[in-house]
């Protein structure tokens, strides 16, 4: 019983771990240009735009791919340049 209950902490720990970045699997809560957008990040086929899931090889998620919350970049994508913002990172668990 112990060790199951060291199993179900260290498994704990690991979502606690893996919510500090952006990543697949991930929803984030970014702000493009003073804009706020929600999306979850999903596998290459998976995209749902209407429902808020973009593949984590979309450009825009590409380049925050490995953030963490309150980065901030300035990046050129599609001819044009964009401020974001890292707001919040959920795992879904």
């Amino acid at each position: 019983m112990e060790e199951l209950l060291n199993i179900h902490k260290r498994n704990n720990n690991y979502k606690k771990i893996q919510s500090l970045v952006v990543g697949i699997g991930k929803k984030v809560e970014i702000e493009v240009n003073s804009k706020t957008q929600f999306w979850e990040i999903v596998d290459i086929g998976k995209s749902d735009i209407e429902n808020g899931k973009i593949s984590f090889n979309a450009p825009l998620i590409q380049s925050i791919l490995g953030a963490k919350r309150g980065d901030k970049f300035t990046k050129k994508l599609m001819g044009n340049e964009i401020t974001i913002v890292i707001k919040n990172i959920y795992f879904n668990a």
